[in-house]
């Protein structure tokens, strides 16, 4: 999605060519089992990067990133530029554009933030965690859901200590860690999400959003 946006791939031979240059290029005739390879021949491995581009272009796609032109061209969309902007991962960026309404406000925002893909492996739920996060939900200002709401849910988990940083609710410090670590990659998130509400022409979400990142 970054080299289609900076125009460096312009092709799905272009998409081909960028792979050879590759660390994966090197390693596949090295462990073609690892890869599902059924031979290590110029042939087979040409099919395997042909297919690996196609897959990830109609990923692309489909998330309204880009767009394939005669089935052969690619050109880049405004979220895709967006999200090669602010190096947000491209089902970020998809996410925020079905989610968000003309009518979200802060609840909204929270919920949308914290559902981004980067906190999947940025932030995990220790074992035991769940009571701990159930009670500061209790002191949580936006209530997340009923009695189906997930603790075990890393989304979930970003969600409320957010709002324990908001509300100033002091923390464990392994909580204080991960808030930590939530902290230094949200601001992207945030001008991102900026990004594609003032694209649609929503200013009282775009407002929400910035009074979110104040």
């Amino acid at each position: 999605n970054a080299e289609i946006s900076s125009r460096v791939i312009t092709s799905k031979q272009d998409a081909v060519d960028y792979l050879t240059w590759t660390f994966l290029y090197r390693r596949l005739p090295l462990n073609p089992h690892y890869y599902n390879l059924a031979s290590t021949s110029h042939r087979h491995i040409s099919d395997h990067l042909s297919e690996l581009v196609e897959s990830t272009l109609e990923a692309l796609s489909e998330a309204k990133c880009i767009q394939v032109v005669d089935e052969m061209y690619v050109e880049p969309l405004n979220l895709g530029m967006i999200s090669a902007y602010y190096s947000i991962h491209y089902a970020t960026i998809e996410m925020m554009s079905t989610s968000l309404q003309a009518s979200t406000r802060l609840r909204g925002i929270l919920q949308v933030i914290s559902a981004s893909a980067e906190f999947e492996s940025l932030i995990s739920v220790r074992s035991g965690e769940e009571t701990l996060l159930l009670a500061l939900h209790s002191k949580c200002p936006v209530k997340l859901g009923a009695g189906s709401l997930k603790f075990h849910d890393p989304h979930v988990k970003v969600a409320i200590l957010l709002q324990c940083h908001f509300s100033r609710i002091e923390l464990p410090n392994e909580l204080q860690g991960d808030l930590d670590l939530i902290l230094g990659r949200i601001v992207p998130l945030i001008y991102a999400l900026v990004d594609v509400l003032s694209s649609q022409g929503w200013l009282a979400p775009a407002l929400a959003a910035m009074e979110f990142c104040q």
